[in-house]
Parts: C-alpha cells; structure tokens; sequence
C-alpha cells in the first residue's frame, strides 16, 4: 500500500513538472521564402488593447529576434499611437502597410489573440498512510491505528489563450508575401513579463528554424 501511495505521488509530481511551462506550439507553417526576415528590417508588432502587455511582448520578441541576427523593432516605438485592437477598413490597413514599408521595413511580424478558453477541473482527493512506524514491530498491529490521513479534492481554473503569429515579407510579389504562420497555446500565463520571455523564444526558434 505504501509502495502504492508513492507511485501514485510520483506520478502526480511529474505531471505537475512536465505542464510547468505555460507556452505551447502547436501548429507551424512556413513558405520557401522564410529565409529572408533575415534580410532587410523587421517591424515586431503585438495586437492588444493593453499597452503593457503589448510593450512587452514586443520588447521580448524584438530582442530574441535580435539575438539571432534579425534587425527587428518594436511597432510601439515606431507607431506609438496606432490602436492596433481596432477592426481595421481596407484603406486603413492599405495605408498601414504603406507607413511601414516608408518606415523602411521590409518584413513585419503580427501576433494577435484568437481564440480563449476557460476550464474548470476537478482533482480527485486521495488518502496517505504511514504504516511502517505504526506497524513496524510485531504485536504493535492489534490495539493500534494506522496514522492516516485524508487528502481533499477540489477544484481548479484554467484559462487558455491561443495565438497567431503571421510573417510577411512586403518586399516579395503579393500573392507571396506570407512566409510563416504559428499558432501557440498560453495556459494560465500569470505573470506577462515571464511568460512574454518563454514565448518569445518558442516563437522564435519555431519561425527561424533554430533547434530547440
């Protein structure tokens, strides 16, 4: 039983350090033409209504970016007062991506919210025993209780948000200027400014091809 009871404990243990990491790629496409972000500039942008998420989200990208030779910039930096949340008309975003080519941009690299979901779980209770010290010597078995201790269940919230990160290179024909795609999951992020480094590096790797 307490052989048991450890197994049980072990295998909730590894559970617990293998889901510590709350970003997760999920899908990747890239065309033939991925290659060249690494040519030209790099406009990083983050769609968000919260400028601090949108800061550092950027801040964190741009850097991985540019620790891997990519020169790549913030678009809060460039474009301080674009509302980038906002639904955007075809002449706003046709105009958008004229400012950022005169900005002399030659690629940017889009991440935006699409998808959220909200789970609640249920984790089971379970109860432990420490039947050595109590049972340890022969006859301590009749007159004595096991030391056993009951462990509640409860209840847990999970919260998930997908995103999608799209690459374009404006300096390629129309019909080829998207060159990568990748979607990520964020389960129960916490804190923006932590996660923000994790996914930056997961992106990263994934659009440039880096091993992980």
């Amino acid at each position: 039983m307490v052989m048991k009871v450890r197994i049980v404990l072990l295998v909730v243990l590894a559970a617990m350090l293998g889901s510590c990491s709350a970003v997760r790629i999920t899908d990747a496409w890239k065309s033939a033409d991925v290659g060249t972000i690494r040519e030209g500039k790099t406009l990083v942008v983050n769609v968000s209504d919260r400028l601090q998420v949108r800061t550092i989200s950027e801040d964190r990208v741009t850097k991985d970016f540019q620790k891997h030779g990519v020169d790549a910039e913030q678009s809060y930096l460039v474009f301080p007062d674009l509302q980038l949340s906002k639904k955007m008309k075809t002449k706003q975003i046709e105009r958008f991506k004229k400012q950022i080519v005169q900005k002399g941009f030659d690629n940017v690299v889009i991440t935006r919210v699409v998808d959220f979901e909200k789970m609640r779980n249920h984790v089971p209770g379970y109860t432990t025993a420490n039947y050595y010290n109590v049972y340890n010597r022969f006859g301590y078995y009749w007159g004595t209780n096991a030391f056993v201790v009951h462990h509640p269940g409860y209840n847990t919230v999970s919260k998930t948000y997908t995103l999608e990160t799209v690459v374009y290179n404006l300096t390629l024909p129309e019909d080829k200027q998207l060159i990568s795609v990748t979607t990520s999951e964020i389960t129960d992020p916490g804190s923006i400014s932590s996660v923000s480094e994790d996914f930056a590096q997961k992106l990263v790797a994934t659009i440039l091809g880096l091993k992980k």
